[in-house]
């Protein structure tokens, strides 16, 4: 689940970023993927090897989405098999295919950013845009938990075997 408090620019949900260009002090997403969502008004999801773009899957605008600002959202990014979906409220947004495999990274996972930290830098001065808002019961599977139109829990998840992470985030 997402919460926006402003809509605008780019907004990093979830990503992990390995390598950067240190030579060009540029954030390039060397080797990286990342979920996000753009001011306009699209979800997607990159991923990038080695400097190149590998696949840039639901990046062509069509999963065209407008949020509302302070309205949580059920945002669900499903792989099965070749097929990559964005789900929003259990509503399929837009769907693509890609066979390549998702990069198996030492980087740090990040939830809500991306630290992209060269010599000198501080925390979140690296270009990435954040998250303006709250994310609220993150789960990452092994398995596609939907490969249609669903409605979106009302509970929490519950962890089970095919459960990678997570976390219901509502402490106060």
């Amino acid at each position: 689940w997402v919460r926006y408090n402003t809509i605008g620019g780019s907004q990093i949900l979830i990503g992990q970023v390995q390598d950067f260009d240190e030579g060009a002090q540029v954030p390039d997403y060397y080797d990286s993927y990342r979920y996000i969502f753009t001011s306009g008004n699209s979800l997607y999801w990159q991923m990038v090897n080695g400097g190149s773009n590998i696949a840039n899957g639901l990046k062509d605008g069509s999963s065209s989405w407008t949020p509302s600002v302070d309205t949580w959202y059920h945002l669900a990014f499903v792989r099965s098999s070749n097929t990559f979906t964005i789900y929003v409220d259990g509503t399929s947004i837009d769907s693509d295919t890609d066979a390549t495999s998702v990069p198996n990274l030492a980087a740090a996972l990040t939830i809500g950013s991306i630290d992209l930290l060269y010599p000198g830098q501080v925390p979140n001065q690296g270009g990435a845009p954040a998250l303006d808002g709250y994310i609220d019961e993150l789960r990452i599977s092994n398995t596609a938990r939907w490969t249609s139109n669903f409605t979106p829990p009302s509970s929490e998840y519950t962890s089970d075997s095919n459960t990678k992470l997570l976390m219901h985030m509502n402490e106060k």
